[in-house]
């Protein structure tokens, strides 16, 4: 279970730290703890929304750029000079 913790959420994660420091001090992952990480491992949602936020994260660190990746797609440019001026009117 940890090492499934350590490869999603990386070793410097909250969830690391609070499951290593369970199994360092009582020698288990506390149950609250399990079951957060349980029940997101069958919740996909839950599980694409965390891999796009560490994703997003990840390349705007890369990048140098801040805010959600996704912002500037969906932008509406006339197609002006291209013939399809009166196409969708």
């Amino acid at each position: 279970m940890l090492a499934k913790i350590v490869k999603f959420y990386g070793k410097k994660g909250i969830l690391t730290a609070l499951a290593q420091e369970g199994l360092k001090l009582r020698g288990k992952i506390d149950p609250d703890i399990r079951e957060s990480v349980v029940s997101r491992m069958g919740d996909v949602s839950a599980f694409m929304k965390e891999l796009k936020q560490r994703f997003s994260r990840w390349y705007n660190k890369t990048m140098g750029r801040f805010g959600t990746l996704w912002a500037e797609r969906f932008t509406f440019d006339r197609w002006s000079g291209s013939g399809l001026e009166g196409f969708c009117e």
